[in-house]
């Protein structure tokens, strides 16, 4: 492969009435030290030539094994702006997933969903209207029960967490409610729960859903 290939034709055309295919011996002769630096691994060089690496350009755009430094690049793609509190194994589950998302932003699974790939918790959001006060079943004014029923255009989130470490529970606090804030309608508001649930039949009992199993 020669540099030559890549120019247009008409730098391929001799000028001194040399074979055409030999191209400009001029034109040859100085694109040869670029050849030999991009385009071959001869020399003892330990990294990939150029053409090698635009034969295997593809895995630049994939965000599973695309280099750490590309993440950024490839976030701004899909009008995304990675947080730099996050790890690098969830921001590439996060670049790897938010497109199929885009086709349900604004719903209740979407907001769920992008929450679940931010934070280190189980993931509920409730947008039906809170019930009103009924004893012994709704019955905690401002938690489960607003009186009058609760007020429009509000919904619920809930984090379950598995641990009670303070900082930590801090932090997936804040990155979720910058998410929230981020993502939610504009008309909405949202009641940021956070819950420790551990296994209690008839009221945590399904685990991966409203309960987490823990030392």
């Amino acid at each position: 492969m020669s540099l030559l290939d890549y120019l247009p034709a008409i730098y391929q055309d001799p000028s001194d009435g040399e074979d055409s295919a030999k191209g400009s011996p001029f034109l040859s002769g100085f694109l040869l030290p670029f050849e030999w630096i991009m385009l071959s691994t001869q020399g003892g060089a330990a990294h990939e030539s150029l053409q090698d690496e635009v034969a295997h350009i593809d895995r630049l755009f994939d965000p599973r094994i695309t280099p750490e430094p590309f993440l950024n690049w490839l976030a701004g793609w899909v009008a995304l702006a990675l947080r730099s509190d996050l790890s690098e194994s969830r921001q590439r589950q996060l670049l790897s997933n938010i497109a199929p998302l885009y086709r349900i932003r604004g719903t209740r699974r979407y907001l769920e969903e992008i929450l679940k790939l931010y934070v280190d918790a189980l993931v509920s959001v409730t947008d039906e209207d809170l019930p009103s006060i009924q004893v012994a079943t709704h019955s905690t004014v401002g938690v489960d029960t607003y009186v009058g029923g609760g007020p429009s255009f509000v919904f619920q989130v809930k984090l379950a967490f598995s641990q009670k470490e303070d900082d930590f529970v801090t932090r997936q606090r804040r990155v979720a409610h910058d998410v929230i804030e981020l993502e939610r309608p504009a008309h909405t508001w949202c009641e940021l729960r956070t819950i420790f649930p551990r296994l209690q039949l008839g009221v945590h009992s399904t685990v991966g859903v409203d309960t987490v199993l823990a030392s």
